[in-house]
């Protein structure tokens, strides 16, 4: 960056001193979206990937779920969940075998190609901040980690406001 860049960006940056946390979380939202989540959800355009289909094979890491579990847990129809599925195994992203507890269900798993590509998702985001934490220093860094256990923490503690199951959904399992 030219230094009348930098200029420019600390000018455009300077109301952040006085912004409350409230302002403050919406700018971070921005952030994140921009530099984390926005490479992903490419990601996921080019191997024709949909949410639906992304938050599954997240939800899968936690645990093998069956086609209904998908359905409530995402608000869709059990149809919607199945060709999901279907593509999920079509894709070789997830496996499809006989649920030992019922055997009329089919229990769903993450297969290797299945983590793999959720570790890549996961890896394109966190390289996407990378820049931005290594921009800290070194006690600035410790003391992010900190304020990010004891939210991480604090996530674990509360319930979901969102689900109606009262957390009970297996895929709002707690990361």
């Amino acid at each position: 960056m030219t230094t009348a860049e930098v200029d420019e960006t600390q000018a455009r940056l300077a109301p952040l001193a006085g912004a409350s946390m409230d302002e403050l979380v919406r700018y971070w939202n921005k952030l994140i979206w921009w530099t984390g989540i926005r490479p992903v959800f490419r990601r996921m355009v080019e191997i024709d990937l949909t949410l639906a289909e992304s938050v599954v094979l997240r939800s899968l890491q936690h645990r093998p779920l069956t086609v209904s579990e998908v359905a409530d847990c995402l608000y869709i129809s059990h149809s919607a969940a199945s060709r999901a599925v279907d593509r999920l195994v079509r894709d070789g992203f997830m496996s499809r075998q006989e649920n030992p507890d019922d055997r009329r269900q089919k229990q769903l798993t993450l297969t290797p190609e299945g983590s793999q590509l959720v570790s890549e998702m996961e890896g394109i985001f966190a390289s996407r901040l990378t820049p931005l934490i290594d921009a800290l220093d070194a006690d600035e860094q410790a003391h992010l980690r900190r304020l990010l256990i004891r939210m991480i923490e604090a996530h674990a503690a509360l319930p979901d406001p969102d689900d109606p199951r009262g957390g009970d959904c297996p895929l709002a399992a707690k990361a």
